[in-house]
């Protein structure tokens, strides 16, 4: 991502914003996060948003620039709190599996297993092959989410993703080939 460097009157524009109007972004944003440090996070995010849209808020202190920066707050609140329930929903459901013993429905088929069963293998050729790396590493050579993005050189959060698009989708043909697939 290119970064564009502030002009000086650029930058005591964002100064004058931030005054102006930091704090109703702030209350903006805790209406919907109910945190300081996110809350602040959006604050940030906003102002960094403006930097490209300075144009369009007109004279400062007008219905138009008020509007436009509150929108603006509101929106990136609503995304932050988005992003953060699927980050939650997701981890919740691997803790769940971690701390009540319980398995996600395809994972009972890599329990205490080295290699793929001969009814699992054909389905497991099925997924692309970032989704088999993934998987192996994570049930055979038992590598957590976060070693796992540093081997594949994504995010920790894109790993989690693939990695639970990817049993899925096994789960999906598991249950389409039952008869055919090792219990």
């Amino acid at each position: 991502m290119k970064t564009k460097k502030l002009t000086r009157d650029e930058r005591k524009e964002l100064e004058i914003i931030y005054a102006m109007y930091g704090n109703a972004i702030k209350k903006i944003a805790y209406k919907f996060l109910h945190d300081e440090g996110l809350t602040e996070d959006c604050l940030h995010n906003v102002i960094v948003k403006l930097t490209k849209s300075l144009d369009k808020l007109g004279e400062y202190g007008s219905a138009t620039a008020k509007s436009y920066i509150f929108t603006s707050a509101k929106h990136m609140a609503m995304d932050m709190l988005e992003k953060r329930s699927r980050e939650i929903d997701f981890e919740f459901d691997d803790e769940f599996a971690e701390i009540t013993g319980q398995l996600v429905f395809a994972d009972k088929y890599f329990e205490e297993e080295e290699s793929l069963s001969d009814g699992l293998a054909p389905l497991f050729e099925k997924l692309t092959e970032s989704e088999r790396e993934i998987l192996t590493m994570f049930y055979f050579k038992r590598m957590n989410f976060t070693e796992i993005a540093e081997a594949v050189g994504k995010s920790h959060s894109a790993v989690m993703k693939q990695a639970s698009r990817a049993r899925m989708k096994l789960e999906k043909m598991i249950m389409e080939n039952r008869g055919n697939v090792d219990d």
